[in-house]
């Protein structure tokens, strides 16, 4: 959102002109909004929820691999070989 904000701030009397019945001063704070959104983030990514998030994803995908390999290379032994 930071890297378009510039962006849609230029464009912001052809936005005002376009939706006109949308409270315009939504636009303005866009990037209030953004830099909260990004705090947020920063803060719960510096609690360790995102480790704590992810590790019974993780502790899952790992069985979920294992199984796919194994189911893998059983396919592999069964095809019969082309000549």
């Amino acid at each position: 959102m930071l890297g378009v904000l510039p962006g849609l701030l230029a464009l912001r009397r052809a936005i005002a002109e376009q939706l006109q019945q949308h409270d315009i001063a939504l636009l303005d704070r866009l990037g209030t909004y953004a830099f909260a959104a990004w705090n947020a983030h920063l803060l719960w990514l510096s609690s360790g929820g995102a480790e704590n998030a992810l590790k019974p994803l993780l502790t899952e995908a790992a069985a979920l691999r294992e199984n796919l390999l194994g189911d893998a290379e059983a396919l592999r032994r069964r095809r019969p070989r082309r000549r």
